[in-house]
């Protein structure tokens, strides 16, 4: 079956051999820009999202756009283009990139040749339900000497690939004005922005004069909200802005703008409108308070800034900032800056070109390095900055100096330099520190966290961050409050601090919710379901796993997407509805792209292999925790890993091959001691006792589970402490030991109205213990849990003691 071919004026595209070709010389590009050159050829008749195309090119969510906006100037290199000319790939303002050069199919794909389907067509969101009767009738068995009967929870582990989401937040968190979320509906959450903070906002300037002067909607705007926060009050900015107003449905006007800002709740909207009179500019800024009031200002000058300047004045009277606007330098940046607000960095390189300026002017240095990042050229701003950086004054230029270092710690995140990064945003912190820029303080707060959490000191992260929140609220940066409230939700979770991380990922999910910034809401959602689980409640989690399935459509990722569809699995199974999570893992191993989702695989593999255990299939659940730890890599996913190990142990247990049991949790001993995550060894701690157990060397393994029990008690996770618990009491259970497995059992009772592992086991012991009234109560609540998971029949009959042996 011929593969297609492109050829577009001297060059020639075959993605069948990975070859571009000019007048017939290969051209050199590396693996990811030619992926990016391929896609967009191929999808030539239409714009490509950026979330999409990092979707089709690296196959996860947590690429930033900065590594995209890299990898696109290189292939417009390739292929004879710059981001100024764009005449191969076009940027498409706050949404993405385009093809836009006359391109031929040489060689087309034949007539009736199979569309393969995509994640969006098979895993239908949300999915229908399962078919009745279609669950397999699980083997319920009686209580065993060799396993107890109940499922231990399986730890639900903070996945490295929400780590690296999050990681995609932290990059996303505007250092050096990085776009913000793009909403994907404008009516999509159904939720108006509602701002926390005390920021005001101001809206596009209102004005016909023109193409020429087209530059002073958005640059009138953020010269307007610049100079308030000169003047130390907050406003938000000028990008988020437009991510709040973009969310209106169309067609937007100026009455739905200012609406749509003044249910914000902001506590002061200003509207600006220009318009030229005789030869000068005259502007009027309408500003609305809370409370209802109107005020106006008014200015009139020979240019639109002065004027603008003008009317804030005679607006907001004493304590404005001075003056700034009274030079052609003045008016060029703000060109560019209006230029950078619509992603046209053509235009703002001009803007910049056309200031009269010596060299080394510092200014216009640092602006045009601003542009370098945007478009990916570290090596451009390294080129700027570095000799910036040693001209610069830390006392006569404190603020300047201070972002610089800003942005040269953004390279540096970006080049996984996480030591020079950490050096170059202390340093930030300490010029910046009560010099009135709370944006950028707050910046260079966050860069030092990003920097600390990656070398793994969370402690210190998360009072970095804390002092970042602080800053970016008193700025009004609304979107980047709600970005450090989902980090310190992820960082609480790796301290194991579940309430708090609770409270911030549900109030981070809001306010993503609010702007429309899908994958980072999406994201929150998925910490927030993980921490619930942690803390077993079973309940919340599944709430929070409806609401982001819901969701999920709106997500142009597709590796985004996957990873929610095993989560939700993973909750369906936790929840009793075991074919709905087959069903979807099902669905799911059809559209993974493999090698690239191996990890996804991996944690679907896991899943099934509990629900393989659970049907008593340990060959099946060794097949897949087999497969699951060869598609992890053993430097990452811990936890995972960890998990996985658990799994292969029991099941080698089932199959009675204790030998091969033994021989493998050696291995797993040696590793879980080289890891960073805690739960490593008290899995591994776990798996020695049950294997114990198993082969009557039962007083290691009373010892080795009571060393189990104090290590999950003084660690205080719900999850583990249970997943402990529910092993050695049903094995003294299994044993006839009643007496000793009350008081391990009673640590979990108070999760046993919301966990059917802790219900079951209670029912279970009273049922040892001949306690009639107790035990029925119990198998009421267990019942209730259960769903589709069994309750061995022998327990469902009143208790008689002398039978359980």
């Amino acid at each position: 079956m011929p593969a297609p071919t492109y050829r577009f004026g001297d060059y020639r595209l075959d993605p069948a051999t990975r070859e571009l070709q000019r007048s017939g010389e290969l051209v050199a590009l590396p693996p990811r820009a030619f992926d990016c050159l391929a896609y967009l050829v191929e999808r030539r008749e239409r714009a490509v999202g950026r979330d999409e195309l990092i979707a089709a090119v690296w196959g996860k969510a947590e690429v930033s756009d900065t590594l995209l906006a890299q990898t696109i100037l290189r292939v417009r290199r390739a292929v004879g283009d710059t981001g100024n000319e764009q005449h191969a790939v076009r940027t498409v303002p706050r949404f993405g990139y385009r093809w836009v050069v006359p391109t031929e199919v040489v060689t087309a794909p034949e007539r009736g040749e199979p569309r393969r389907e995509t994640a969006a067509a098979s895993l239908a969101i949300p999915e229908p339900p399962a078919a009745a009767g279609a669950a397999p009738a699980a083997t319920q068995r009686a209580p065993s000497r060799t396993a107890p009967p109940v499922q231990p929870p399986s730890p639900r582990p903070l996945w490295p690939w929400l780590v690296a989401a999050a990681a995609a937040v932290l990059l996303a968190l505007g250092l050096w004005r990085l776009s913000a979320d793009k909403p994907v509906t404008a009516t999509g959450s159904g939720t108006e922005p509602r701002l926390s903070s005390n920021a005001a906002i101001v809206l596009p300037v209102e004005l016909d004069e023109g193409a020429e002067w087209s530059w002073v909607r958005l640059g009138g705007m953020d010269f307007i909200a610049s100079h308030l926060r000169a003047s130390g009050q907050a406003a938000l900015p000028s990008d988020t802005t437009l991510v709040l107003l973009a969310r209106q449905p169309a067609p937007r006007s100026t009455a739905s703008d200012l609406k749509a800002a003044r249910d914000s709740g902001a506590r002061l909207v200003l509207q600006p409108q220009a318009r030229r009179l005789a030869g000068q500019w005259q502007v009027s800024i309408a500003a609305y308070a809370t409370d209802g009031s109107r005020r106006q200002g008014e200015g009139r000058a020979d240019t639109v800034l002065q004027a603008s300047e003008q009317a804030l004045q005679q607006l907001l009277g004493a304590g404005l900032a001075e003056p700034r606007a009274g030079s052609q330098r003045a008016e060029h940046l703000q060109r560019a800056e209006a230029a950078l607000l619509a992603d046209d960095l053509a235009t703002a390189r001009r803007e910049l070109d056309a200031v009269a300026a010596s060299a080394d002017d510092a200014e216009l240095a640092y602006r045009r390095s601003q542009i370098d990042f945007r478009a990916g050229d570290y090596e451009g701003v390294d080129q700027r900055l570095l000799p910036l950086l040693q001209k610069l004054d830390a006392k006569t230029q404190a603020g300047l100096r201070g972002q610089v270092l800003n942005g040269l710690g953004s390279i540096a995140i970006r080049r996984n330099q996480m030591l020079a990064g950490e050096r170059y945003f202390s340093e930030a912190v300490n010029l910046l520190r009560n010099r009135g820029d709370a944006r950028a303080l707050g910046q260079a707060y966050t860069g030092l966290a990003i920097t600390q959490a990656a070398q793994h000191r969370f402690d210190l992260a998360l009072g970095t961050f804390a002092h970042a929140r602080v800053e970016l609220e008193k700025a009004g940066d609304e979107l980047a409050v709600a970005r450090v409230d989902a980090n310190l939700g992820i960082l609480d979770i790796e301290r194991k601090r579940y309430p708090e991380a609770v409270t911030g990922l549900r109030r981070a999910a809001a306010r993503f919710a609010a702007f429309g910034a899908v994958n980072e809401q999406l994201t929150s959602l998925i910490g927030l379901a993980r921490a619930q689980a942690e803390m077993l409640d079973t309940a919340g989690a599944s709430q929070t796993a409806d609401e982001f399935w819901s969701l999920a459509a709106r997500s142009a990722s597709p590796r985004l997407r996957h990873q929610m569809a095993v989560v939700r699995a993973d909750v369906l199974a936790q929840c009793g509805r075991l074919q709905e999570a087959r069903n979807l893992l099902a669905g799911l191993r059809r559209e993974l792209e493999l090698p690239a989702e191996n990890d996804t695989q991996a944690r679907a593999d896991a899943v099934l292999a509990r629900l393989a255990l659970a049907d008593g299939d340990a060959a099946l659940a060794l097949k897949l925790s087999d497969a699951g730890l060869e598609g992890l890599p053993e430097e990452q996913f811990e936890r995972e890993r960890a998990q996985l190990w658990l799994l292969r142990l029991r099941a080698l247990r089932g199959l009675e091959r204790f030998d091969e049991a033994r021989r493998r949790l050696e291995e797993f001993q040696h590793w879980a001691g080289s890891t960073h995550d805690p739960a490593a060894p008290l899995y591994a701690g776990l798996a020695s006792a049950e294997l114990d157990w198993a082969q009557n060397r039962r007083e290691p393994a009373r010892q080795r589970y009571a060393e189990l029990l104090n290590q999950a008690d003084q660690a205080g996770v719900a999850l583990d402490l249970a997943l402990v618990v529910q092993s050695y009491g049903g094995a003294l259970l299994d044993a006839g030991d009643s007496e000793a497995a009350a008081p391990v059992i009673a640590r979990i009772a108070r999760w046993a109205d919301a966990d059917f592992g802790c219900a079951l086991l209670q029912v279970w012991a009273y049922w040892a213990q001949g306690d009639l009234p107790a035990w029925q109560q119990a198998l009421q609540k267990a019942r209730g849990l259960a769903g589709e998971r069994p309750i061995a029949p022998i327990l469902t009959q009143p208790p008689q003691p002398a039978q359980i042996h």
